[in-house]
């Protein structure tokens, strides 16, 4: 026997309703994940600019704190030479070291040697500056650096910036 008032299946406002509920679910599971690459991807873009900008300094610093004085012909506010005792060429006592931009990029340069970049393609540095201090016991180098990371098919929102400053000191006779 067939009941009247039983139905199969769904109604059509059943249907429209599931249909509904599934895509707002859907979509919002989406959004969650566009949200998340994003700020993977913002998160890769400031550690990028942070350890080029980090790693530069450091190596500036160092070779200024060994050099045995700054070679002021060459020197401005945008690059520095300095006469250093460290990866002396055979049968030399000295050598020179420069690091200054090329390009967008920050390349040091060693005498007889090519100059190679030591920040990444990955990034641009916007600034480098130098500030020569002088003091009673040595002198002394402030550097500024601020670098920007070439955001991922030039959208703005994953683009990250990042300054350090150091100073460092010439080693003492």
């Amino acid at each position: 026997m067939m009941e009247f008032g039983r139905k199969n299946g769904f109604s059509l406002v059943e249907a429209m309703v599931y249909i509904t509920l599934l895509t707002v679910v859907f979509l919002s599971v989406l959004s969650l994940f566009i949200w998340a690459n994003r700020s993977k991807q913002k998160t890769e873009a400031i550690s990028e600019a942070a350890n080029n900008g980090q790693r530069a300094v450091e190596m500036i610093a160092s070779e200024i704190r060994q050099a045995e004085s700054i070679y002021y012909p060459t020197s401005t506010t945008t690059q520095i030479s300095l006469k250093t005792k460290t990866g002396v060429p055979a049968g030399e006592e000295y050598t020179y070291v420069d690091f200054y931009l090329c390009g967008t990029m920050l390349c040091e340069k060693r005498e007889g040697q090519e100059a190679f970049p030591i920040t990444s393609g990955e990034v641009a540095v916007s600034t480098f500056n130098l500030t020569y201090i002088s003091t009673s016991t040595a002198p002394a180098v402030r550097i500024s650096l601020a670098l920007d990371y070439a955001d991922y098919d030039s959208r703005s929102d994953i683009g990250a910036s990042y300054s350090v400053y150091s100073t460092a000191y010439l080693r003492s006779n």
